[in-house]
Order: C-alpha cells, then structure tokens, then sequence
C-alpha cells in the first residue's frame, strides 16, 4: 500500500524561499554598490564588470555538477553550505583594500549562491503535496526579485553610512540569519535523497536541455533590457538618473507579481507551457513598442511594468516543469542544476549581445532584434518541449 502524501509544510517552505532571497540578495548587491566600489577601490570598468558576472558565470559552470551534489549529499545540507560561504565570504570581502579581494570574495560568494539556487527548488518539492508542486516552485521563482527589492530599500540608507560594505555586512547577516532557519527544516527522506541516478542518462534526455534553452531565452532578453533601460531612458528619451533608476527598478517589482500569478494559474490547472508561451510573445512585440512609442514617462511605466509582469510570468513556468522532463524524482535536482546553467548563460550572453547589436548599427530599434529572437526561441524550445513524451525512467 503506498503511503498517505505529507501535506504541504508552508513553513519550512518559505524558510528555504528566504535562503534563497538572501541568495539574490548578493547577486543583485553589486548594482546600487557600483560607484562606491569603483570610487572606493579603484575599480576599472571591466574589473566591475568581472564583480558583477562572476555569479553568472559560477551559475554556468557548477550548474549540473551541484545538482548532482544535492542528490548524493543531501539538498539541505549543500544548501546550508552555501549559505555558509556566503556569510563568511561576505563578511570577510569587507576587508577588501582592492579590486582582487574583492574578486576573490565573490568567486567564493557565486559558488554559495549556486549551492543555494541550485539545491532549494529541489528541498522545496520535497516539502510540498504532489497536487501543490507547481504552486510552490512558481511561488520559488520570485526569489530573485524579492532579494532585488530589499537590496533597492536597503541601499539608499546603508550606502550613506557604510558604503558599500554596509551592503556586504547586511548580507553577511541575513546568510547567518537564514542558515539558523534552514537547520529547522526536515531533510527529504532517505529514500528519496539517496535514489540512485544515471547522469549519462539524465541529462540525455532532450527535455531537459530544451527548458534550459527556454529559460537561457527568458533571461537573455529579460537582463538584456533591464540593464540598459536606464541609459535608453536618460540618453534617448531625456529622463533624469533618477526617474530612470526608479522606472527599470519597477521591472523587478513587476516580476515578483508576474511569477505569483503564475503560481496561482498553474495550481489552477493552466498549463504552464502555455502561460510561457503567451507570455514570451507578448514580450516579443512589447520590447520594440518600448523603444518606438514610450515618449512619454506614463507609457514607458506601463509598457516597463508589463515587460517585468511577463518576464516573471514565464520565469516561474520554467520551475514548475522540471519534474516533468523526467520520471525519477531524484533526478530533478540535477536538472535543476542544468537549468540554472541555462539561467546563467542568458544573463551572460543577452546584454552584451544586445549592446553589440546596437553599437555595430547606431540603433536602438535594431537592438530589439536580440531580445525579439530571444524570444522566439524560448516559443520555439516550449512547443518542441510539449510535444516529446514522457521520458523513460534514468
């Protein structure tokens, strides 16, 4: 007789939600940090720039290889380690007198958050009813943009007071903070976490590969426009810093509603390839009238606010069908890592992809063809996605 399905324990799981907004939280510190690290370390443009995607390209790298670590050792346990490297990486780069250290410190800090990021969704599955799983890992996805909204209240106060370390020391805090919680959360069951898994097999099934190439799609275009919306808006349409700051910071707002609605479709029995679907062609003709028709501050807010609602719309699907690109659940956390892979290499690929664009043509109109592709492909990658069987057992 099988056994009776645990209900869902919400509050483990939004423990693990608030590891991974910490996670995001030294991910997205960087940004509001920028001039006080360039001012205060003698920063060069490109040495910044090596601070701000060393995470991503920790992400592309690890990715797969600490899904595997989540299924040998244990989710939770690899998760705690994260936190760990971020508490003590981060408190320790505040000490930093020059652009190495600080470099050094934000290898160690990218690989606590792809231990984290990589390792949570899989704890958090494990902690909900079958029937609330696409609930839960849409309601995960918002975890980037909640770390992006505490990091935008908290800067304006800490900046002034610490620099850029005080950022550094907040986050340092909040991992202790969150390792604490996450000691109280129950480990999966050993029958569960140490289910053996054909790698080989795993990872070459299409499925997989197909939604990560979807999600590579949703960041490439989503970071594309989020990073230089603030330039397009001051250089082109003549806004302040300010109110272009404010303007793209909404985006990120927006994508923690997106995913939430998602969340609530999904559990509502909506197909979550579909919500993607709709979501990325919108998108598609959504960028190019953001560039050709927001001349005035309240269209440029809405057309801003829909992108960042769809964005996270079609983040938070990506979540909800990893488990079903496998039949063994013990495989999911190493998919999960792939995904995460594909994450990464959006962010790493979309941004300069689209100023290269824009720089060989003198045109922000052209350089809509970047995210517009984009997102066509993640279309492309869901429909193909839809129509493969189930895969067989690994």
């Amino acid at each position: 007789m099988n056994a009776k399905p645990q209900p869902t324990d919400w509050r483990s799981i939004a423990i693990v939600w608030l590891a991974g907004t910490v996670a995001s939280l030294a991910l997205l510190k960087v940004s509001p940090a920028a001039l006080d690290l360039r001012t205060g370390l003698s920063l060069s443009l490109s040495q910044l720039a090596w601070v701000s995607s060393i995470f991503t390209l920790m992400t592309v790298a690890l990715g797969v290889f600490v899904g595997g670590w989540g299924v040998r050792f244990g989710a939770r346990n690899v998760a705690s380690l994260g936190l760990i490297m971020l508490a003590i990486a981060g408190a320790a780069t505040t000490l930093a007198a020059g652009p190495t250290a600080l470099i050094i410190g934000r290898l160690v800090e990218g690989t606590g958050f792809v231990l984290v990021v990589v390792c949570a969704p899989t704890l958090i599955a494990s902690l909900a009813h079958p029937g609330d799983g696409r609930l839960v890992l849409g309601i995960w996805a918002v975890y980037v943009p909640a770390g992006g909204i505490v990091v935008m209240l908290a800067a304006p106060f800490l900046l002034p007071i610490g620099g850029w370390r005080a950022l550094w020391w907040l986050g340092a805090l909040f991992a202790v903070a969150a390792l604490t919680l996450l000691t109280r959360v129950p480990a999966p069951p050993k029958s569960d976490a140490a289910a053996p898994v054909n790698l080989r097999l795993a990872l070459g099934q299409p499925k997989p590969w197909l939604l990560a190439a979807g999600f590579a799609c949703i960041t490439m275009q989503l970071y594309a426009v989020l990073l230089f919306a603030p330039t397009y808006l001051v250089e082109e349409l003549g806004y302040s810093l300010v109110q272009s700051t404010l303007l793209s910071s909404l985006m990120l707002v927006m994508a923690g509603v997106g995913g939430l609605s998602a969340s609530a479709l999904m559990h509502r029995g909506v197909s979550p390839a579909l919500i993607m679907a709709v979501c990325l062609s919108l998108i598609a003709g959504l960028v190019p009238s953001l560039l050709l028709f927001a001349e005035t501050g309240l269209l440029a807010l809405l057309l801003l606010a829909l992108h960042g609602l769809l964005s996270g719309c079609a983040a938070s699907t990506v979540y909800a069908q990893a488990p079903g690109t496998t039949s063994t659940p013990a495989a999911v956390g190493i998919i999960m890592g792939l995904i995460m892979a594909g994450n990464g290499l959006g962010i790493l690929v979309g941004p300069p992809l689209f100023a290269s664009v824009i720089e060989a043509t003198g045109s922000w109109q052209l350089g809509t063809l970047v995210p517009v592709i984009a997102c066509m492909g993640g279309v492309l990658s869901v429909w193909i996605l839809s129509r493969l069987k189930t895969p067989i057992s690994c």
